[in-house]
């Protein structure tokens, strides 16, 4: 039985238990029918052909209703609440039909290609906060609010400023992609600057919706001449190994974003640190569906033997 259902039959159970209790001890019935020579009517309403309420009954009544709308209001809730958590065991039904990501991408490039789904239904129960990453998915619409919140230039400040919106969400994954405007050239700023406050606002969120998934994303690579004119750039790959780290310490998920960089290095604009909206339309967003999902590797469970009917 489901928690919903189970809520129901309380709740009826409830109901008639009570309403028993106060048609045994406290409805009195009245003397016989005469009828008002006076049209004012004086009695109080009547709760049924010769009967009456007394104030301990209208009481009961009370806390009858009472109870009814608490129980109904909770099994809503929880009817909600068992939605919102099945979007999400959904696409992961999806992920564990597929032995490993690269299966389950093709299925993915598929099914968007072809329009069977969109971003944001596939990002159902999903949500991604970031800096200009995620501002260029919003601002060109592959995902809605509901889905995606971004800045050009979000650091932690703006990750900060969004705790309460993202614990009313209550996204059952969560994908966070910050860090390229917090890289700095001197690298002993790094863990105080950075890694220890992210972890803290991270705690923040799961503290306040303890069921959230959290992924990580890396700071993305720039080109090889912007890195090796810039020294914070060159400072990346130590970020993200401090990131994944923090997530191992959490038991946060880190999602590595170099290799998909890498393959597309051509959709870097003339600056060499930001990519085209073609690259996370067709390439990035399909890349941390796959691997923020949990791939459960249903083909490699040993076969279910039903038994042989006897001849």
């Amino acid at each position: 039985m489901s928690r919903r259902s189970l809520l129901i039959t309380v709740a009826l159970f409830a109901v008639t238990l009570l309403s028993a209790i106060v048609a045994t001890r406290f409805f009195v019935t009245l003397p016989a029918y005469e009828a008002p020579t006076d049209p004012v009517v004086t009695e109080r309403p009547t709760a049924a052909i010769g009967t009456t309420l007394t104030p301990e009954a209208e009481e009961a009544s009370r806390l009858v209703q009472e109870m009814i709308y608490e129980q109904a209001s909770l099994a809503a809730e929880a009817h909600k609440a068992e939605m919102e958590l099945t979007m999400d065991q959904a696409q992961d039904a999806i992920a564990g039909q597929f032995e490993d990501r690269e299966s389950l991408a093709k299925y993915v490039s598929d099914v968007i290609g072809d329009g069977t789904l969109t971003y944001d239904e596939l990002f159902q129960g999903t949500l991604l906060v970031g800096d200009y990453t995620a501002a260029t998915v919003s601002m060109y619409g592959f995902l809605n609010a509901e889905h995606c919140i971004g800045q050009t230039d979000g650091d932690l400040d703006f990750l900060n400023d969004q705790v309460y919106i993202i614990s009313a969400l209550a996204p059952q994954t969560l994908i966070l992609h910050f860090g390229m405007y917090e890289l700095e050239e001197d690298i002993l700023q790094m863990q105080t600057g950075f890694i220890d406050r992210y972890a803290e606002i991270i705690r923040q969120i799961k503290r306040m919706t303890p069921g959230t998934k959290i992924v990580v994303s890396s700071i993305f690579p720039v080109t090889n001449e912007k890195q090796n004119s810039d020294q914070k750039y060159a400072n990346r790959m130590i970020y993200n190994a401090a990131l994944q780290t923090m997530c191992t310490d959490n038991g946060w998920q880190f999602l590595n974003n170099d290799t998909v960089v890498a393959q597309h290095a051509d959709l870097f604009g003339s600056g060499g640190v930001y990519l085209s909206g073609e690259f996370y339309e067709d390439y990035w967003l399909q890349h941390i569906y796959v691997q923020s999902r949990n791939i459960k590797a249903v083909a490699q469970q040993q076969p279910i033997v039903l038994p042989t009917q006897a001849e």
